[in-house]
């Protein structure tokens, strides 16, 4: 066990320790606290409970300024914390808030029932209480502020309480439940801290492990679909998956080292490389298709996505490239379009065509309509002279 009473040992733990609906949960029991409470002071001041018989409530009769001062305390310190909740970033703060509220009402109970033993059962109860944050130092600070309770009651105004007067063995004789309960609260604990500790730890690892066979698929299916790699600032290759080898059909130990522009295949212009490395340079994300030429001298499209990694001087330091092949469809595309540019070709030849015949029928006709004008004046009788 690490001795220390400064830092939150909890922190990370919030969400485990399930603190949210704890620190709700404290701060209702607060509010019926205070509800008691008044209930009590109003039968020990108003009522006078203690005058018609002994009873575990009081052993004395408070008087009212006494019973209103008690009750504005005790409002105030449910007030403070209620007011606190959720506004402290330091939880273990916040702790030790409820830990000095809940033993002011013990306090309290103590001497409105003039030192009631029953209502010195309170300092368990809190003891008890506080094992739900399962932080072991607040039963230390309740031991603490309980030695310090008893401190005041018998050594400075030992008449608020004690109707026998000052006691040094009493204190011993609180001070002794009390510490084997911080003892007991302690260990619990501890002992409850560690296990949402490991709980939380082995939760990690099957996270961890479940992501880590989640990179490997995803690895795996990269190297199957997509050519996959890792470059410095400048472009020079220090990683590359396993199809950009089969495609690139250059050796992984002849693309390490090298910068993407052995892959250059002539087709792009120069504005189209100063475009993309204005880009990612930039700390953007680049997409775009890309005609690239293999050790063999064939060419393969790739369908390029080129991302940024930054650096702490807000620049990029490797960027990382996915390129899924696209070859056959760039052929396909490229088929395609020949065929309609041929298509096109014929249906202009044909149109071309069409358009002479329309014409040599045009003529055609018309000579037939002049062989038919000549034939008719031909056939026609002469004039007489």
């Amino acid at each position: 066990m690490n001795i220390d009473f400064i830092t939150d040992i909890n922190k990370g733990l919030e969400d485990s320790l399930n603190y949210k609906k704890v620190d709700n949960f404290i701060v209702k029991i607060l509010w019926w606290h205070l509800g008691v409470f008044a209930l009590v002071a109003f039968l020990n001041a108003v009522v006078k409970l203690a005058s018609f018989y002994p009873s575990p409530l009081a052993w004395r009769v408070i008087s009212i300024p006494e019973a209103i001062v008690t009750v504005l305390i005790a409002a105030m310190a449910t007030l403070i914390t209620t007011l606190l909740k959720g506004n402290i970033q330091n939880h273990y703060l916040w702790r030790i808030v409820v830990t000095v509220a809940i033993v002011i009402y013990s306090y309290l109970f103590v001497f409105i029932s003039g030192g009631s033993i029953e209502m010195h059962f309170h300092f368990f109860i809190v003891a008890a209480l506080l094992i739900i944050f399962a932080d072991w130092r607040l039963g230390w600070i309740l031991l603490v502020l309980t030695a310090l309770h008893h401190g005041i009651l018998n050594y400075i105004q030992p008449g608020w309480v004690y109707y026998y007067g000052r006691n040094d063995l009493s204190v011993i004789a609180h001070a002794l439940p009390v510490l084997a309960a911080v003892i007991f609260t302690t260990i619990i604990s501890i002992n409850s801290r560690e296990t949402v500790f490991n709980l939380q730890e082995a939760t990690t690892r099957l996270d961890n492990l479940a992501l880590k066979e989640d990179l490997e698929a995803l690895r795996l299916a990269l190297d199957k679909s997509a050519l996959f790699s890792a470059t410095y600032r400048k472009g020079d290759i220090y990683y590359a998956n396993d199809k950009f080898v089969e495609v690139s059909k250059y050796s992984r130990e002849e693309l390490i080292g090298q910068n993407h522009r052995i892959l250059k295949s002539g087709f792009h212009s120069p504005e189209f490389y100063k475009e993309l490395w204005d880009t990612i340079s930039s700390g953007k994300v680049w997409h775009g298709e890309i005609k690239n030429r293999a050790k063999d001298g064939s060419f393969y499209w790739v369908n390029s996505t080129l991302v940024p990694i930054m650096g702490p001087d807000n620049k990029p330091k490797r960027y990382i490239a996915v390129r899924i092949p696209i070859t056959e469809q760039k052929e396909s595309q490229e088929q395609l379009l020949k065929k309609n540019q041929e298509l096109e070709k014929m249906n202009k030849l044909m149109v071309g065509r069409e358009l002479a015949m329309a014409e040599l029928k045009k003529k055609i006709k018309a000579l037939e309509q002049g062989l038919k004008v000549q034939d008719t004046s031909d056939t026609l009788p002469a004039k007489e002279s």
